[in-house]
């Protein structure tokens, strides 16, 4: 039920955004207030209080936001607030996001590499890929010492797994099916 609203919200604020040409300052507005929310957690649990009033919520955020963000992503929080569903905020975050990526043609990939990418790899590697799909091509880069080297690609729920670990682990398995047993 949660991901329909969400959807619902989101593809709304979308094909508004894109009838007005702004997409990217939505977007944009978006990532900043998710922002502001992730720092001022109780500033999500005030919006939503049931003891506080709907005018005094939207007196809040309209003294934190107006003028700040432009006025139809604010406009989308007040309804949310009228409706009662400024928790969902993260989640039509997220499918405005889906949205975005497939009309401007934008592929996310996580690079799970030991060390951080350098800046000049990271580029080669989004324009390696965005030339195999089409798309253009984000990377975010996540470290983790485990992989040991090499890299692994997530994308969405696919993966491409290249690490140095998993590359070990085959060869173990392979190591240990073909050592016979003695009888």
């Amino acid at each position: 039920m949660a991901e329909i609203v969400a959807q619902t919200y989101a593809g709304a604020l979308f094909d508004a955004a894109s009838d007005l040409q702004n997409t990217d300052e939505v977007q944009q507005a978006l990532l900043e207030i998710g922002g502001y929310f992730a720092e001022n957690p109780g500033f999500v649990k005030l919006l939503s209080s049931p003891q506080i009033s709907r005018e005094e919520k939207q007196s809040v955020l309209d003294a934190v936001f107006e003028g700040r963000i432009q006025e139809q992503t604010l406009n989308l929080l007040r309804l949310l607030i009228d409706n009662g569903r400024i928790r969902e905020y993260p989640a039509i975050c997220q499918k405005y996001k889906e949205l975005y990526n497939k009309y401007y043609s934008i592929l996310e990939i996580t690079a799970v590499t030991a060390v951080k990418l350098r800046p000049e790899l990271a580029e080669k590697l989004a324009q390696k890929l965005s030339a195999g799909t089409g798309k253009k091509v984000v990377i975010h880069n996540q470290v983790d010492a485990s992989v040991l080297g090499g890299i692994k690609l997530i994308c969405g729920n696919q993966e491409a797994d290249s690490s140095l670990r998993t590359r070990l682990r085959g060869i173990g398995e392979q190591l240990r099916s073909t050592i016979v047993q003695p009888s």
